[in-house]
């Protein structure tokens, strides 16, 4: 390209035509293209800063603080980085790439910022952008959820701890009891036994490795088994609606039968007075708040 270049008189930093060889992706033909169509956009020497406009990409130094932003856990400063980015002229699809390959080549060098579990989840997440209805929506919950992971995952409820026992005489006197009072009756008669709530985290699990798009939408879903259905609360209209359409609806049915085929169907329920579990800490309720903000005003939680 250096060579062409020269010939046909174009002004361009070396650091430019590697960044256009790394979009051509290994073909001379397709980075020859790149060239010729940056140059028809611009009558001025072409920079580095010229080519990354044109492609749509974030500089270097941007996508290693989203890494090092993730790590610190600053919630406020991933989103400025985000909003950055954009105002630069990348875009999701080419964010979600560009984190990809250096997270990917920290991994091989063993330089990792992110622990290499965390690393390799993030990975697997991001190759699902490309094909994203929503891919800012879709980018940002990810980032969000390596941040702080544990507020991204409300899927089945943890079973519950045997106690430990404590050796006692039998034959000794036994302590008065406390009365036991007894819980107010729920609306709905509910099915959550232990290997109920497995069905539905093997399927989340099932989606994640087959469709990580919907797999972030279904997770949201408070799972319940009544009779031969398998009903799913949703908080937000976003979710629920998603959920619903019968592409995704037949998905997850279908995923969740070859599990248990005594379900029969599923039903979607939204219900905005759902009450998650409490954030643990002020981190938490920020993460909360900016996952609140990308689906509009509509979705807001409540104190």
């Amino acid at each position: 390209m250096q060579s062409i270049a020269k010939k046909e008189t174009i002004e361009i930093d070396e650091a430019a035509t590697e960044l256009i060889a790394e979009h051509g992706g290994g073909s001379f033909r397709d980075s020859i293209s790149l060239l010729e169509q940056i140059k028809s956009s611009t009558n001025k020497q072409i920079t580095l800063d010229t080519v990354q406009h044109a492609l749509g990409v974030a500089p270097k130094e941007v996508i290693d603080s989203f890494i090092d932003t993730i790590a610190s856990g600053r919630t406020k400063q991933l989103i400025m980085l985000l909003d950055q980015a954009y105002d630069f002229g990348a875009n999701a699809p080419s964010l979600a790439k560009q984190l990809a390959k250096v997270l990917r080549d920290q991994l091989i060098n063993n330089q990792l910022v992110l622990s290499a579990d965390q690393t390799l989840d993030i990975l697997h997440k991001l190759v699902g952008i490309q094909g994203s209805k929503q891919p800012k929506v879709e980018l940002e919950l990810i980032l969000l959820e390596a941040l702080i992971p544990q507020v991204s995952i409300p899927s089945a409820r943890p079973e519950p701890k045997d106690e430990p026992r404590t050796s006692v005489n039998e034959d000794a006197p036994k302590a008065a009891e406390k009365p036991v009072i007894a819980s107010p009756p729920t609306e709905v008669k509910q099915d959550n036994t232990p290997d109920n709530l497995d069905i539905w985290a093997q399927t989340l699990q099932n989606l994640k490795t087959s469709n990580n798009t919907l797999y972030s939408i279904a997770r949201m879903a408070e799972p319940q088994v009544q009779d031969e259905a398998l009903i799913l609360r949703f908080k937000f209209s976003f979710h629920y609606k998603k959920i619903n359409e019968p592409k995704n609806k037949s998905i997850v049915a279908s995923k969740v039968k070859q599990l248990d085929p005594s379900i029969k169907s599923i039903k979607p329920v939204h219900e905005p007075k759902l009450v998650g579990k409490a954030p643990a800490n002020q981190q938490e309720n920020e993460v909360l708040g900016s996952i609140t903000n990308i689906f509009g005003a509509s979705e807001v939680l409540e104190s």
